[in-house]
């Protein structure tokens, strides 16, 4: 099963802080072919409660946006996968919920 990093572009401060994280900028997801949805990749979780978060960016603005979207198009050549493998993994994974929803 593959999976691509994806940034969120409606990603803010705000949204982190209600989540308990103090986000500085954008903070990568990663999404996983055939499977609904994403998850930021650097969150605390259950499992690891004290994971630090990271950002590809600073702040939340436009430039914040390009420099965090370069990152992750370097990410997933890294991990062999071109902006077509990317695309089709993000699409499997909306689809994915679409049938999620259906079901």
């Amino acid at each position: 099963m593959r999976y691509c990093y994806w940034i969120n572009e409606f990603q803010s401060k705000e949204e982190h802080s209600e989540n308990g994280v103090n986000a500085k900028g954008f903070v990568p997801s990663v999404v996983t072919e055939n499977v609904a949805g994403f998850s930021y990749a650097s969150y605390p979780t259950k499992d690891d409660p004290i994971r630090l978060p990271y950002f590809w960016s600073n702040g939340f603005d436009d430039e914040g946006l390009q420099e965090a979207k370069k990152i992750c198009e370097e990410k997933n050549k890294s991990l062999g996968l071109t902006e077509l493998d990317v695309q089709k993994i993000v699409c499997s994974s909306m689809f994915a919920e679409e049938h999620h929803k259906k079901s």
